[in-house]
């Protein structure tokens, strides 16, 4: 005969024997009714999960019409059971008006019945008695009584000598496998964790689940733990503005770490109660949803900062994370005192990274706001520089970028905006390049240092070392629609179309309206001859912008294209930027008399272009539209007027 499955789950002091219907609490049995432990057993075989209440309902009461509020009862004495002081960790949360979800961490064991056999009824009879109250309904199967089970063993002394002979050796065998269990389990999860299995982590939004919700309050815990741990060099974190959309939402934790691509998930709760405050965090593997650490939290609420470090720290320790002193110190830093300050600047950098004109305008309110709210605030000043030197060198920028290194030297942030003002406003490439390499050095976690430092290393000539380094900011965000184009952009210096093309059609399949995507693969379908799909692109590209007629630029360059052709279209972007001279429009207007081929007007715009200090101009020396332009004199001029020639050598001489 083969021998049946016992499944046995352990949490805290309990142990869950499924078949047998039994729950010890240090081995010995917590009284329950079969529905309140079919309650217990739902919610363990999906822990991590949320079971609705209609779920619950019918699984215990199959065919039949009752009401939640004996769900509400099998809850209410579970946690009676479960706890024997107020001290005791949290195993079930609410989902208010949905369901329950149990949180603590559970070990899983299988054992053959062959070689264990556990009496249910043990030394102690166990009388059981189920009370239930079921909504009077014609469909119910139960008639709205009470259904009363009188387990009561009365046997003879010999017999009950048995069982009690069989229930101690059964209890002494189960202590021992445990052990042996446990003790396996604990290695194999230390040896997973010292082998660095656990690569990448996305800390999800903190569901709120006080009476009355603080807006964002689970967000910027988030965001703050997202900062304190990106600043580990042995695991990758999701920037908080790969999991802002997941706030408010009910996601299951698994499921948004497949999308965000992580190895593991950090999620929890928060729950406060006046003056007082409970966190609830666990940290859960995404491929097989095994738990890897939880942990239960009580501070005052007006000291969130402390649950702040002590989840960052409990974290780093589930992950066997050897910290250097400088990753210690992140553990505790103080980036802002106050909560609105650090919600404003995470929207901040939210709008920022969408790269349009629109986010951007609104990324510099957040960041100002935030600043308004904590004047000390030196993140929220790198936010701002960062909104500012876009497209132009201004003066206040410096200003903002400078006022954050004096309140915290050892931002790695600042440095990185200061390494991209030394590339794009200054010209400065050997002060961009230590400034970029401070940055991850202070901040390895910071996806764009690494995207920064890859464009510094295009525009000086070395782009397959620009290639590894955007792969590194990729680790860190690979659902960043700004990390994938600017991947294909440096596939594009290295004249590598077809990737080039792939990365910019993922970074749209993240964002479908990414312009950066578009404009690149604009020049792609260019140079590799493919005219019809690069007037789509630049159609894509100008689409969100109107006419006083009503008819978008877009209705105009595809009637353009149809009657001139691609010349027509580029010579139509010519007259525009004419026109309409924005910051940095010698440029565009260069880059367009080279795609057009007309030598004498692409290096005529490209001196005034060097003249005006263009912001894009530093790109001249890698992008292949200007393939045909190199070996001019005038634009051997431009590039030493830039000292990108000698940078040129410089990286001629690192190839082997």
């Amino acid at each position: 005969m083969q021998a049946q499955t016992n499944r046995i789950y352990e949490f805290g002091p309990f142990r869950l024997h499924e078949r047998e219907g039994v729950l010890l609490r240090d081995d010995r049995p917590v009284p329950l009714t079969p529905k309140v432990f079919d309650t217990l057993l739902l919610l363990v075989e999906n822990r991590g999960h949320l079971v609705l209440k209609e779920e619950i309902m019918s699984r215990l009461w199959p065919n039949s019409f009752v009401e939640d509020v004996n769900v509400n009862r099998n809850i209410s004495t579970l946690r009676r059971a479960l706890a024997d002081s107020p001290n005791d960790p949290v195993y079930i949360e609410t989902a208010p008006k949905r369901g329950y979800r149990f949180v603590a961490s559970v070990v899983e064991v299988e054992m053959d019945n062959a070689d264990l056999i556990l009496e249910r009824r043990t030394s102690a009879q166990i009388i059981t008695e189920e009370e239930e109250e079921i909504t009077d309904s014609p469909q119910s199967d139960h008639g709205g009584g009470l259904e009363r089970v009188n387990i009561n063993a009365h046997a003879s002394s010999i017999s009950r000598l048995r069982r009690h002979a069989l229930g101690l050796s059964a209890v002494i065998i189960l202590t021992l496998l445990s052990a042996v269990v446990c003790w396996w389990v604990v290695s194999q999860s230390g040896h997973a964790a010292t082998t660095a299995r656990v690569k990448s982590i996305a800390v999800l939004p903190f569901r709120d689940i006080s009476a009355t919700s603080d807006e964002h309050l689970g967000l910027n815990l988030a965001d703050v733990l997202i900062t304190r741990l990106s600043n580990f060099k042995d695991v990758n974190v999701r920037p908080t503005s790969a999991v802002m959309k997941f706030e408010g939402q009910e996601v299951e934790s698994t499921a948004g770490g497949r999308l965000l691509g992580v190895d593991a998930v950090l999620e929890g709760s928060i729950y406060r109660s006046h003056e007082q405050i409970r966190v609830t965090a666990r940290l859960v593997r995404v491929s097989d949803q095994s738990p890897i650490w939880s942990g239960q939290f009580d501070n005052q609420a007006s000291d969130v900062l402390a649950l702040q470090n002590a989840i960052a720290g409990q974290v780093a320790d589930a992950l066997s994370l050897n910290l250097s002193a400088d990753e210690k110190a992140s553990l505790t830093k103080r980036y802002s005192e106050s909560a609105d300050a650090l919600q404003l600047y995470a929207k901040g950098r939210y709008y920022w990274n969408t790269r349009t004109w629109e986010g951007m305008d609104r990324a510099e309110y957040y960041f100002r706001r935030a600043i308004e709210k904590d004047p000390n605030f030196a993140l929220a000043y790198v936010g701002l520089a960062d909104r500012l030197f876009t497209n132009s060198e201004h003066p206040e920028a410096y200003v903002a970028v400078n006022k954050a290194i004096e309140l915290d030297p050892t931002l790695g942030e600042a440095y990185a905006t200061l390494g991209f003002a030394n590339m794009f406003q200054e010209w400065n490439w050997q002060k961009a390049e230590e400034n970029f390499k401070r940055a991850i050095e202070l901040r390895p976690g910071y996806g764009t240092a690494h995207q920064w430092y890859a464009t510094l290393l295009a525009i000086t000539g070395r782009v397959d070392e620009a290639k590894r380094k955007m792969q590194r900011a990729l680790e860190i965000d690979p659902t960043s629609a700004n990390f994938l184009a600017d991947a294909g952009q440096m596939h594009y210096f290295a004249h590598e179309y077809e990737e080039a093309e792939a990365y910019c059609r993922k970074a749209l399949e993240v964002t479908p309206d990414f312009v950066f995507a578009h404009q690149y693969l604009f020049d792609i379908y260019l140079k590799t001859g493919r005219h019809t799909e690069a007037s789509e692109e630049l159609i894509k590209w100008t689409r969100s912008y109107k006419s006083a007629n009503g008819r978008g630029p877009a209705d105009n360059l595809r009637e353009l294209y149809q009657q001139s052709g691609m010349n027509g279209l580029l010579r139509y972007r010519v007259n525009a930027n004419l026109l309409n001279p924005l910051p940095g429009f010698c440029y565009e207007v260069a880059k367009s008399y080279a795609r057009l081929g007309d030598k004498e007007q692409a290096l005529g715009w490209l001196e005034k272009s060097c003249e005006s200090k263009d912001f894009l101009l530093p790109f001249v020396n890698a992008d292949p539209i200007f393939d045909e332009l190199r070996s001019e004199a005038r634009f051997q001029a431009v590039l030493h007027r830039m000292e990108l020639a000698r940078r040129n050598e410089l990286a001629a001489d690192r190839l082997p």
